[in-house]
């Protein structure tokens, strides 16, 4: 047998009060409005070729028989808790990790990039990220995540679930893409090159993102401007910032932070928007206004 042969993919999935905060998230797993969106998780892990290893009221671990079959399970969760779950449990969302590897070490793993989430996150590493479909990793985000005892940091890709505009809608409908195109809001122009934003658009030095910067005070994995739901996020991911300008307004600076764009402005990568070498992206939204 193969190394791939004795790979597993799992996903592990926590519910969490979705009402609050990213930083007092808190578990919710002795609340009574936790039946339905359990069951709802359950039922789509099962469609998706899905064994459930272990469940509780507030955990499920399951394992499928590839990274794609995964990466589509997990979308679905986020998406359709969002949109169908009864009102009284509306407000309880789901950190997802996810990780294809070891049998005996996927669980854990998978785990681990779990606890990296944030409500409403499906967080993969690099490994996972390389065995998924090019349409799935297009749309990943980086994120570069602080731990306190360390100095170095854990690189994470989040995988995005359009909650407006599915992978699983695209692959099922073929004109959703036309549709989604009709419904853009956000445009980003560099060099003399506009740059539509259906779901995301990755910044940086590296030659394969969508805006490729050269200035080397740039990182290879700068920044991502990402869809989430009806806004569009600013993530910076760099060494040395993000600075984002709103026209007749102030200048904001980002380092391993996010910021909702909204309005029209300018941004720039490593430098200020005022240094004369600064290299800038304008963003513009269309008449309607910001997402």
């Amino acid at each position: 047998m193969t190394d791939q042969e004795h790979k597993i993919a799992i996903l592990f999935v926590s519910a969490v009060d979705g009402s609050e905060s990213p930083e007092q998230v808190s578990s919710t797993a002795d609340s009574p409005k936790m039946e339905e969106p359990m069951s709802v998780v359950q039922n789509i892990a099962n469609e998706f070729r899905g064994e459930i290893i272990k469940s509780t009221s507030a955990s499920l671990l399951c394992s499928f028989p590839d990274a794609e079959s995964a990466a589509n399970a997990a979308c679905d969760m986020q998406i359709r808790t969002q949109k169908y779950l009864s009102v009284a449990t509306r407000k309880v969302a789901f950190c997802i990790g996810m990780h294809v590897g070891s049998a005996l070490t996927a669980g854990v793993v998978a785990q681990r990039m779990a606890n990296f989430a944030r409500a409403g996150q499906i967080i993969i590493n690099e490994e996972t990220l390389a065995l998924l479909s090019q349409a799935r990793r297009d749309t990943a985000c980086k994120h570069s995540i602080s731990r306190k005892s360390k100095h170095d940091a854990v690189i994470v890709h989040e995988v995005n679930w359009k909650p407006n505009f599915s992978e699983t809608e695209t692959m099922m409908r073929p004109f959703a893409a036309v549709r989604a195109a009709a419904e853009v809001k956000l445009h980003l122009t560099y060099a003399d090159r506009d740059i539509p934003v259906l779901m995301s658009v990755n910044i940086g030095r590296r030659p394969v993102h969508g805006i490729v910067l050269s200035d080397r005070k740039a990182s290879r994995d700068h920044a991502c401007v990402l869809r989430r739901g009806d806004q569009f996020v600013l993530i910076d991911q760099s060494t040395h910032g993000t600075f984002v300008k709103l026209d007749h307004g102030e200048e904001h600076a980002l380092h391993r932070q996010e910021l909702v764009l909204q309005g029209n402005g300018v941004m720039s990568f490593g430098r200020r928007t005022t240094e004369s070498t600064a290299e800038i992206v304008r963003f513009r939204f269309d008449s309607g206004g910001a997402a």
